[in-house]
């Protein structure tokens, strides 16, 4: 079986430059038989990072907001951009605090996933937290948004067991009255240790 090969990029251009986003075209071309071709992608300007919080009742703590990218209100991680000059740990710990109210004493990196490496270059960074105290959330001025803690019960066993499979497009456990779409996040946390 022939390996894959890194294209080789010929000459690169910034569509689009703005602090939350850039739109660059790169030129690419084969190693070996110099196919060429341009190609898309978004850079996501900070990084960011979500994180995935145990409560002492072993209960997930998700939050529920609307998207606007996909017009509906959907389940989530506690999530967010890394400040500058901010080390990553330390956003975990204030995106947690400030969307649930929740402060971490034990947290840790978990893992880093890249939602979609065909279009983004931007990945998260994913932290693990336990021994949560409850306080009061700080929301931003346009953030909505209500915390869920979710006991793992009452999600499909589909969520936690053959990790090759698909995963189900709703959260039917955690909504019964409404069809939830998923976001990249949550479909990444199915798959995680502190579900096991």
């Amino acid at each position: 079986m022939r390996e894959p090969q890194p294209w080789l990029v010929t000459k690169t251009a910034k569509l689009f430059d703005h602090p939350y986003v850039r739109l660059i075209e790169d030129a690419l071309e084969h190693p070996k038989d110099h196919r060429s071709f341009k190609y898309f992608y978004m850079e996501g300007g900070r990084p960011a990072v979500a994180v995935v919080a145990l409560t002492d009742e072993r209960k997930i703590v998700l939050t529920r907001q609307y998207r606007h990218p996909v017009g509906q209100v959907i389940f989530d991680l506690p999530a967010g951009r890394v400040d500058r000059d901010e080390a990553p740990i330390d956003a975990a710990r204030r995106e947690l605090e400030e969307e649930t109210g929740y402060r971490a004493t034990h947290i840790e990196p978990l893992t880093f996933y890249n939602q979609f490496p065909g279009a983004l270059q931007t990945g998260i960074q994913i932290f693990f937290a336990t021994d949560l105290e409850s306080g009061v959330q700080n929301l931003d001025e346009f953030e909505d948004i209500e915390r869920n803690n979710t006991p793992k019960r009452i999600l499909p066993k589909s969520f936690t067991s053959s990790p090759g499979k698909s995963i189900p497009g709703e959260l039917s456990g955690l909504a019964p009255e409404r069809r939830a779409r998923r976001s990249p996040t949550q479909t990444m946390i199915l798959r995680l240790k502190a579900w096991k």
